[in-house]
């Protein structure tokens, strides 16, 4: 029984580190669960402990108990740390939900991956030196009049802009838009570019969505989000997934973009 042996050779402890001994007497096998409060309190006053503790022993992180609606915290804080189990309300398809199925596409969603080397060894050292990324969007193609992806026609035409997003370490964080196209919502064109300043490579995660300021349509038409470290430089026709309906691509909807890495 293959299930039986793997039981036997697992096993994780509880344990309480945190804002004790950091982890100090720990071993791998040892877990400790925190809840979204307990981390963005440490994160603010003890984040180089709170690294450091992850690189000797597990942490699992939860959504507080308020959250009586099943809605998400924002992971990538959690990520940030080194935190190697972020729990999400996977029944709310969110904004935090939405990010964290972009970020788990790099491995074909098998819900792992390999953190960056410095928060894996505490010897390693964080990298300090940014790298530059410049996005243009060029235009669009045949975008829908609503998140759910449905081109019923409305009489009425969309307004949309692009919204960009990049989310990892937080001195990273930086967000962008375009300018309103009023002229052709279905087929609009921008030619609009913009560059985020990034250190932690590794850890950042671009959002694109497009959105409609027309109060007669869905604000949020649809969004991509992929791992900074996955992007190849050229000109990518990029599919948009829905925003109402958990990994769902839009039928033939694109974003045109030009990525550059200088």
């Amino acid at each position: 029984n293959s299930h039986g042996e793997l039981g036997r050779t697992v096993i994780v402890a509880a344990t309480k580190s945190a804002g004790k001994d950091w982890g100090a007497e720990r071993q791998p096998f040892n877990v400790e669960s925190l809840d979204e409060g307990k981390v963005e309190s440490l994160c603010s006053k003890e984040p180089e402990n709170l690294r450091s503790m992850n690189t000797k022993m597990i942490t699992r992180i939860y959504p507080g108990g308020l959250r009586v609606d099943s809605s998400n915290y924002d992971p990538t804080v959690s990520w940030e740390m080194g935190s190697q189990v972020v729990a999400l309300n996977y029944q709310t398809w969110d904004d935090p939900m939405r990010v964290n199925h972009g970020k788990f596409a790099e491995n074909g969603h098998w819900g792992y991956l390999l953190k960056p080397a410095h928060l894996r060894d505490a010897n390693v050292p964080r990298p300090t030196q940014p790298k530059k990324l410049r996005v243009t969007v060029l235009g669009g193609s045949k975008l829908p009049k609503s998140g759910d992806g449905l081109m019923e026609d409305t009489g009425e035409d969309i307004h949309p802009f692009v919204k960009l997003t990049l989310r990892g370490a937080q001195q990273d964080n930086a967000e962008f838009k375009t300018t309103t196209n009023k002229r052709n919502g279905n087929a609009p064109r921008w030619s609009e570019s913009f560059e985020f300043s990034i250190t932690e490579w590794d850890l950042a995660l671009l959002t694109i969505r497009v959105k409609s300021d027309d109060v007669m349509v869905s604000n949020s038409l649809g969004e991509f989000t992929i791992g900074v470290g996955k992007l190849v430089s050229g000109v990518k026709a990029i599919p948009l997934n829905s925003t109402k309906t958990a990994a769902t691509v839009l039928p033939e909807a694109k974003l045109v973009c030009k990525f550059e890495v200088l």
